[in-house]
């Protein structure tokens, strides 16, 4: 498997306890490719007397996280000097004081279509909602009931609930089209509770609006309004011809009465900060003042700098994760410097451009020249206006400033800083300052937990530096800071599947309680069922045997270039750095590359699906340009069978949209090597991504690139050096939505590559899938994962190449403007008989003549596998090669089957014999035969398009002789000329194929 060992190197590590130095090392075996050593010596680089020091110190707001912070939505109802016009208009001053919120699904999250904003103020004891409704069928608008306390749920209309008291029930109130209302208290009969709420309601051009007005006594209060209620509010909406539901606050069911996921009411008269002070933590010195007209100010007490030279000072921001589902996703963080202090009822003075993000990781802005002029005097420290940013969390808001100083409270220094160089990236590893897991085996439940509480009680970050130049005391400030690594990154948290503890149970259980419908394990989850029970393992990493030791920390770096490099990794508690400690490393001598897959071992022999196979485990790290973040890694398994030919064939197996590297789903091939990639922890689709995922960049920042494509090909590249690949015999194959998905994408983007594509269910049009498959009943919410990964359709955003990522993943497009005699494998495609654009690719690969066969069904089957040897039993039985002729098949019913979305298999029973074939200057011929199969037969009589000559290569207006002769014969049976069209195809009409087998000949004239 592996490539032979080559010389072997000592790696030292050292270890450093007070003055004194414990030095221990171990001998490893490097393999070839690998440079001999790399490491590290700690260096204690005190700083001269009478000089001041490198130090680090931690601005904070001050602010923690709210005691409701539970994960659902909250909402400002802001006060209003007066009182809105009751028009349904929502078009006066009253409303400007406050932001609208946006509904979204109702049974998960996401964003719904059409778009619906409530409005929030309250004013001399009245509580105001008011609702703007996106309706693009107004003229189908449902407002039939005009009765009070009528079934105005059945029309278009908008539901609240409010409750002001969370141990009472809560108040219901809905308001049609018509502004009828229904009220009533909790589960109660309607008419036995009148809200004497008063409400208007207004039609526009591109939809409907209400407002209400809700009197406080009705809702039990009289006086003083409560500073904080729950409450939901929901659309129900009738005109698109079928019932459809949002929600403020999903609900995460089918119902609306599901009060504990409530949102948050918040009556103050500031907008909320999101967060509460915590007088008792001792890291302050932002303030925080929010704006009524929105955005916030960022105020910073300097005085531990002033006088001081300031190194870098890096404004730290987090904000509520962001994607593609989220309706602000392409609003820019725009942080702006201020030209004079706030006065107090003032707008803010802001510069005319925002601050820029720090690359690469863009998570933080460098705000060092800003600082070191305010801290040196040299202009007024004035502060920063935070104009826009989603999702802000001002709790985690903080400015870290390395500067000239005094140590102070510094933490425990890293120790056993190691570094290791192999096939272009750079291993280091250190020993972190807590064992924050306390033993060896953990489960996922466990470790979730614990990541879940990471940053409670001190904030412990490992800080990354590297230079040209050895990293001491003196030399840090001139360092580069290329990664703050959390703790725990020694563990392999991405592993986690669900897999891996069913197999488990398989295994070890004595007995199974099989569901009436369904499979046993139906009910798994990654962070529910068997997910929670899934082991957590720790990386292996170049050189080593075993795991890494628990408490081991872990990052990699991919440097780009050929050089010498020196890193150093300190110890971070709450922005605090020991700087008088560094754990540094010599010299490491690296050089270009994109780094290799590092096996991690062999996964367990059992259970054995469907056939045996070594199962090896590797997991590779990347960037940019197989990542948008300068260090990601993925898991993926090789499947190696018993019986290794001298060329064999690779699959590469995209999972399903449940299925993880852990096992092999499918082989094709009984000789075959199976490559398992992971598609974690967000899903690509097996495409990739927006290059904002994971930072503060937003969608409208920056494009879309394939990384999931580019990884997977490099992955494959990688594989054929490793193991006797027959590249003529690469294989991709998915099933279901995400894998067939990006099977049927990877084999069309990349003909070269891959001979065979096997497809189940791969829906050629992704705007399809979003806009028709995401709402069907059997099928809700399946693609928005994907729009997750790539945004909303109608963003139209852009791939790296300036093409709208939605055309982009059009496969029927791209096969559309392909020329006639370009490269394509022969594809195998299941689909659903009711998917529109799977028909029209059918018909497309028909009418261009490519290599296709399909099934076409209620329902969708599985899969349709081409294979030469596998044995399923409803194999087609064919040897395809990306480097031989290659047939398509057409008949004169196919159309008619596709044309009239019926059911049915096509092209199944045409096959063709690879030996046969003979493909020289002149002259071409191939053995085709026709494989009967149960219950479905293809007409015997079909034209044949001969592809992929290597040799003969009439050109378009030449004319060849062919004849058509059944196996055995001497005579021909069909025969005659052909002129070569302007397309340049070879197609042989009508040929008559039988079971025993026909000769087709073509010579040129």
């Amino acid at each position: 498997m592996s490539r032979p060992l080559a010389a072997k190197a000592e790696t030292h590590f050292v270890d450093l306890k007070g003055t004194a130095m414990s030095i221990f090392h171990r001998t490893i075996s490097w393999r070839s490719g690998w440079l001999p050593l790399a490491l590290l010596l700690l260096v204690l680089a005190p700083a001269s007397d009478g000089d001041a020091a490198t130090v680090t110190r931690r601005l904070s707001t001050g602010l923690t996280a709210t005691d409701d912070a539970d994960g659902l939505p909250k909402a400002w109802v802001a006060p209003a000097a007066t009182a809105p016009k009751m028009d349904g208009q929502l078009d006066d001053n009253a409303w400007s004081v406050t932001k609208p919120i946006v509904l979204g699904r109702l049974e998960r999250v996401g964003r719904a279509e059409p778009r619906t904003e409530v409005s929030l103020i309250h004013n001399d004891g009245v509580l105001y909602i008011g609702v703007k409704l996106d309706e693009p069928n107004l003229g189908q608008l449902r407002r039939e009931v005009t009765q009070r306390n009528g079934p105005v749920y059945r029309d278009d209309s908008v539901e609240l609930f409010l409750s002001p008291n969370p141990d009472a029930e809560y108040y219901q109130i809905i308001v049609n089209a018509n502004g009828v209302i229904s009220d009533r208290i909790g589960h109660g009969n309607p008419g036995a509770f009148d809200s004497k709420a008063e409400t208007a309601t207004a039609l526009g051009e591109r939809g409907w609006s209400m407002e209400i007005a809700v009197p406080m006594t009705s809702l039990g209060f009289d006086g003083e309004m409560p500073v904080k209620w729950r409450g939901n509010f929901y659309r129900n909406r009738q005109a698109g011809g079928a019932a459809e539901n949002q929600a403020w606050s999903p609900t995460l069911s089918a119902d609306y009465d599901v009060p504990t996921r409530f949102g948050h009411l918040l009556f103050t008269d500031e907008p909320p900060v999101a967060g509460r002070r915590d007088e008792s933590k001792a890291l302050k010195g932002i303030t925080l003042t929010q704006l009524h007209a929105g955005g916030a100010v960022l105020q910073f007490d300097l005085s531990t700098f002033a006088g001081k030279k300031v190194h870098r000072a890096l404004l730290r921001v987090e904000r509520a994760p962001m994607d593609g589902l989220a309706a602000d996703a392409r609003t820019n963080v725009e942080i702006y410097p201020l030209t004079a202090p706030l006065t107090e009822g003032g707008k803010p003075k802001a510069a005319e451009k925002p601050l820029a993000l720090a690359a690469p990781w863009c998570r933080w802005f460098d705000i060092t020249d800003l600082v070191a002029t305010w801290a040196g005097g040299r202009t007024s420290n004035t502060g920063l206006y935070v104009k826009q940013f989603p999702g802000w969390r001002p709790e985690t808001t903080f400015l870290d400033v390395m500067f000239d100083g005094e140590p102070d409270d510094i933490p425990q220094p890293v120790t056993g800083l190691g570094a290791v160089h192999h096939a272009g990236q750079t291993f280091l590893t250190w020993k972190e300052i807590d064992d924050l897991v306390g033993k060896d085996d953990v489960k996922w439940g466990e470790m979730k937990q614990l990541l879940a509480d990471l940053d409670k009680g001190r904030r412990v970050r490992y800080c990354v530096y590297r230079s040209g130049k050895p990293i001491t005391a003196a030399t840090l400030a001139a360092a580069e800071l290329i990664a703050e690594v959390k703790p725990l990154s020694g563990w392999n948290i991405n592993g986690r599947n669900i897999e891996r503890p069913i197999d488990r149970v398989v295994v070890t259980a004595t007995y199974m309680k099989t569901p009436r419908y369904g499979s046993v394990f139906d009910s798994a989850r990654i962070d529910g069922e068997y997910g929670v029970d899934c082991p957590t393992d720790r990386f292996v990493i170049p050189g080593g045997e075993t795991q890494l030791l628990r408490g081991t920390g872990l990052y990699v770096h991919t440097p780009g270039n050929a050089g010498k490099a020196y890193y150093a990794v300190l110890a971070s508690v709450d922005g605090v750095q020991n700087t008088s400690a560094i754990a540094a490393t010599k010299a490491v001598t690296e050089i270009a590359g994109a780094g290799e897959p590092v096996l991690q071992g062999e996964l367990p022999p059992g259970p054995l699906w469907r056939y045996k196979q070594k199962r090896l485990h590797y997991v590779r790290w990347v960037a940019p340009p197989l990542s948008n973040l300068p260090s990601r890694y993925f898991n993926w398994s090789v499947g190696v069978p018993e019986t290794m030919s001298k060329a064999a064939p690779l699959e590469l197996n995209l999972h399903h949209d449940r299925g993880s590297y852990w096992r092999t789903q499918y082989r094709l091939e009984r000789d075959s090597i199976v490559i398992s990639p992971h598609d974690f922890p967000f899903p690509t689709w097996w495409y990739g991504y927006h290059e904002s995922r994971d930072t503060l960049r937003s969608f409208s920042q920056g494009t879309i690139h394939n990384y999931t494509q580019r990884r997977l090909l490099s992955f494959v590249e990688w594989a054929s050096t490793e193991w006797p690949v027959d590249r003529g015999r690469v294989i991709v194959t998915g099933m279901r939505y995400r894998g067939g998905f990006g099977a049927l994408r990877l084999g069309v983007s990349f003909p070269d590559v891959f001979a065979l594509v096997v497809t189940g269910h791969g829906l050629p049009d992704a705007r399809y899938g979003v806009n028709e498959v995401n709402k069907f009943r059997w099928s809700q919410g399946q693609f928005d994962s994907l729009v997750a990964a790539l945004g909303q359709v109608d963003w139209e955003l852009k791939t790296a190449d300036g093409v709208n990522v939605w055309d982009a993943l059009d496969v029927n497009r791209q096969i559309s403007a392909l020329p006639p005699t370009a490269k394509l494998p022969l594809i195998a495609m299941t689909s659903r008989n009711d998917w529109i654009p799977s028909r029209e690719f059918y018909q497309l690969m028909l009418a261009k003549r490519r290599p296709v066969m399909g099934s076409y069904m209620w329902g969708g089957t599985t899969l349709l596998p081409v294979s030469a040897t596998s044995t399923w039993p409803n194999a087609a039985r064919q040897l395809v090669r990306s480097d031989r002729p290659l047939l398509a098949f057409k008949s004169a019913t196919v159309d008619e089957l596709l044309a009239g979305g019926k059911q049915g298999e096509f092209n199944w029973n045409y096959r063709w014999r690879p030996d046969t074939v003979v493909d020289k200057p002149g002259r071409c011929e191939v053995v085709v035969f026709y494989q009967k199969k149960y219950g479905h037969g293809d007409p015997q009589t079909a034209d044949a398009t001969i592809r992929r000559f290597a040799r003969f290569n009439p050109s378009p207006g030449a004319t060849v002789s062919y004849s058509v002769t059944p196996v055995g014969s001497g005579d021909a049976a069909q025969s005659g000329t052909l002129t070569i069209g302007a397309d340049g195809l070879l197609v042989i009409p009508g040929v008559d194929i039988s079971e025993a087998g026909v000769r087709i000949v073509v010579t040129a004239q």
